[in-house]
């Protein structure tokens, strides 16, 4: 099968940062944005129609639509990344940088994520200088 894109290393990387980015900074949105579940279903409701009313009320609030979107073009992203790229770099850069990008994201919007101290702060640049290695040795 011919591959569905062909990039360079530095493309790859450059998508894979992108991935995380989209994955990490739209996770601590789409639970920001499901929190907001006001719809007044009565508990005497059957269990169908309670789950179809809130699930329609998601689709129709654009604080927990437009995340869920942004973070399913990271997944296509992702899937064409991967017909190139090795997965020993792809699958770790990925997901470590989505945690870098929701930690961050956390903290910008209020939530107590993580760690903010001395050591939280190392693990994050640990953690970067970790990808940074992998990206190095694979180049």
């Amino acid at each position: 099968m011919a591959d569905l894109v062909h990039w360079s290393i530095a493309g790859q990387v450059f998508a894979l940062v992108a991935v995380g980015a989209l994955w990490g900074i739209t996770n601590p949105l789409l639970k920001k944005g499901s929190e907001s579940i006001a719809v007044e279903v009565p508990e005497q409701a059957p269990l169908l129609h309670r789950l179809t009313t809130k699930f329609l009320y998601l689709l129709t609030n654009w604080r927990s639509v437009g995340p869920f979107v942004l973070n399913q073009c990271g997944s296509v992203l992702f899937y064409l990344t991967l017909s190139t790229a090795d997965l020993s770099l792809a699958v770790p850069m990925a997901n470590s940088l989505a945690f870098f990008f929701t930690v961050l994201t956390g903290w910008f919007i209020g939530e107590t994520v993580g760690n903010r101290s001395a050591q939280g702060y190392a693990g994050l640049g640990l953690m970067l200088v970790g990808i940074t290695m992998c990206t190095v040795a694979k180049a």
